[in-house]
């Protein structure tokens, strides 16, 4: 997505949907609107894509007489009980009830018919396989059901390895297949449908046994293949002179198209083929294709099954019995992945639910064991600790970024959002220490910010509505409640220098947001800045004596004595909302970066004297061939001496076998 398709307040996000603030914060909370939160040293900021909130508008469902733009539904005039006891004593009651029964009969029938879905009936179960080898691609079972080959990229990004791996045994062996390829389909009888990559040629079909040897090359232009249930015949999606060729078996065309055919199953019976059609190739979401999903006989004849499916591209199975095509949908406006069982008159009955997370259908066996990938967002981390020749990299369990880095910059807090697929969530915060080797978790809940000292954390739980906020020790000792003064909204906490008083950003949803300190031992709290429809992120200077501010809608940097005083405003770029990440030389200049989402980061220095703006340093992880890169947080200590930043990189998957009827 796109730098323009995203909006980075409420503010922008009410704008864009016109309505007001309040009423689309409550859409959040209550109609699945896709609102986002970095994870850093503000604990959450929001931002929406426009591409998502289109679709999730188009989605949305109002009821008649409901609520549209913020007003409430008009509540009818009580009628009064004497018309009830009439309407009893007519004798209307039995036509009554057997009309209602009727509409009800109804109602089922047309939803049955045209695809009301019907609700999973039992939670599904999960085991994952693990490979001990990182991002596992497509997968398949082998004959028996009980190993699963696998593919994933080498280390060096230049070829697809084929792995062989046993739930329930920790690790994988090398297959013994000497191909660069991805694995389309295996036969009863232990054959691997391969599309093999060559360079400059179109994958090419090729076939080899589990057992090894060399592949045998069939057919060049393949998009998916899929083997019968003889164990020897091949469907096939084959680009053949422009055109997407729909063959079973090899050779014989049943349909051509335009556009891409993604998928393709033969039916347990061997007489039809599922066939996964792209639909629109202008994706309304990146990444997710928009399809059909049709039933071909062997004649050729085309039966619609759906007209529209979100998906990744992935494969679609028969169930056992042949009479329903599992099918994994992904739902933008609630932010999960259905896995739906569609029969042939395109009734739905949805057999799980998974939040947070993307699936990828691979392989199903006899028994109703289905073989997936599970995706999720993957954070690449780069912290340079102060003193040390190299920076460091991390990879992450979930999407987070960096909330905090140590006045001596030999620590770093990284907090994260953690899905796991039974539809749990969780934020994490982990300690980065320069002395030693690995993440530590030191708080379930959101942490963000150092005390000066570098013995204490801010720590954040919300349990029943309420939120709480602490001081968490890094050392021994229990975490301790922080008082906050009685006043309208919610507030973020961060340490003041002097490590008695806070500095408070409070959200108050009638006003907006301000920054105040707050002194609980006096209880005293002096506003600052604001209360202004904004999100700003703010810096304190080496001797705590001024705060510089930023990522406003104006497009300014904001520096002022916390003590109060006149401001000063600087606007370095035409294009960017520029965003304060630390300071150098004492109190004489800021670090701003430009505040765009991709690489490379560029942080600029502002001097305070002068107003000049000179580059101070270029970051860019390299090496990266993944879709999305979008920089989550980035911050430097005081002196410039270190810094830190995010990387949200796209998406990793881990293997499982779901087992949901």
């Amino acid at each position: 997505m796109t730098p323009e398709d995203q909006l980075h307040s409420w503010k922008e996000i009410a704008a864009y949907l016109d309505r007001d603030v309040r009423t689309v914060q409550r859409w959040e909370k209550e109609e699945g609107l896709p609102a986002h939160r970095h994870l850093h040293d503000k604990l959450g900021s929001i931002y929406a894509f426009k591409s998502e909130l289109d679709v999730w508008k188009l989605g949305r469902r109002v009821p008649p007489g409901g609520e549209e733009d913020g007003k409430e539904p008009e509540v009818a005039e009580a009628r009064p009980a004497s018309r009830w006891a009439a309407f009893f004593k007519s004798g209307l009651v039995p036509a009554f009830i057997t009309g209602a029964a009727v509409v009800w009969i109804a109602v089922w029938v047309v939803g049955s018919r045209y695809g009301f879905p019907r609700q999973p009936k039992k939670a599904p179960s999960f085991t994952r396989i693990n490979t001990l080898l990182g991002d596992p691609g497509e997968a398949r079972f082998t004959p028996g059901g009980e190993t699963v080959v696998f593919a994933i990229t080498s280390v060096d990004g230049k070829r697809r390895e084929l792995y062989l791996a046993r739930p329930g045994i920790v690790g994988s062996r090398p297959a013994g297949i000497p191909a660069n390829a991805e694995i389309l389909s295996v036969s009863r009888n232990g054959e691997l449908a391969l599309a093999r990559h060559e360079p400059g040629r179109s994958d090419i079909l090729a076939v080899v046994s589990l057992a090894g040897g060399a592949p045998k090359d069939l057919v060049e232009g393949i998009s998916d293949a899929d083997y019968g249930p003889d164990g020897t015949s091949l469907a096939a999606a084959v680009l053949r002179s422009g055109k997407f060729h729909l063959e079973f078996p090899l050779g014989k065309v049943l349909l051509s198209q335009d556009t891409r055919i993604w998928a393709v199953a033969v039916s347990p019976e061997g007489d039809r083929l599922a066939v996964l059609r792209e639909e629109d190739p202008k994706d309304p979401i990146e990444g997710f294709l928009k399809c059909r999903l049709d039933v071909v006989d062997r004649k050729g004849r085309v039966h619609p099954v759906s007209r529209e499916i979100q998906v990744k591209p992935g494969k679609v199975l028969w169930m056992p019995g042949g009479k329903e095509i599992l099918v994994s949908r992904w739902q933008a406006g609630l932010h999960e992945t259905e896995l739906v069982a569609l029969d042939m008159a395109g009734r739905s009955r949805i057999l799980a639910r998974i939040p947070g997370l993307l699936v990828r259908l691979w392989d199903i066996t006899a028994d109703g064991r289905v073989l997936a990938n599970l995706w999720n967002w993957s954070t690449e981390l780069e912290w340079q600790p102060a003193g040390e020749p190299r920076s460091r990299r991390f990879r992450g369990l979930g999407m987070g970024g960096f909330t905090g880095l140590s006045s001596d910059g030999r620590k770093a807090l990284y907090c994260e959002l953690e899905s796991s697929p039974d539809g749990t969530r969780k934020i994490v915060t982990y300690l980065l220490d320069a002395t030693h080797p690995e993440p530590i978790q030191i708080w379930e809940g959101t942490g963000a910010g150092f005390s000066d000292d570098g013995r204490w954390v801010i720590g954040q739980k919300t349990k029943g509505g309420e939120t709480q906020n602490f001081k968490v020790p890094l050392g021994a000792g229990a975490p301790v409640p922080i008082p906050l003064p009685a006043s309208v909204g919610a507030f973020w906490p961060g340490f003041h220098p002097d490590g008695k008083r806070f500095l408070l950003r409070a959200w108050d949803p009638a006003k907006g947001m301000s920054i105040s300190v707050w002194d609980p031992e006096r209880k005293e709290q002096r506003r600052i800045w604001g209360p202004e429809q904004e999100d700003p992120t703010y810096r304190l200077s080496p001797s705590g004596k001024y705060m510089a501010l930023g990522e406003l809608s104006s497009g300014e940097i904001q520096v002022f004595p916390l003590g109060g005083g006149p401001r000063r405003t600087f606007k370095p770029f035409k294009e960017f909302r520029p965003i304060p990440v630390g300071w150098i030389d004492g109190d004489r200049a800021v670090l701003i970066s430009e505040g765009r989402w991709d690489f490379p980061l560029r942080i600029h220095r502002l001097d305070l004297p002068t107003g000049r703006v000179s580059l101070w340093k270029s970051l860019d992880p390299g090496g990266r061939n993944a879709r999305m890169n979008l920089p989550t947080a980035v911050m430097a200590t005081r002196d410039g001496d270190a810094y830190a930043f995010g990387l949200i990189q796209d998406l990793v998957s881990d293997l499982y076998i779901i087992q949901c009827f």
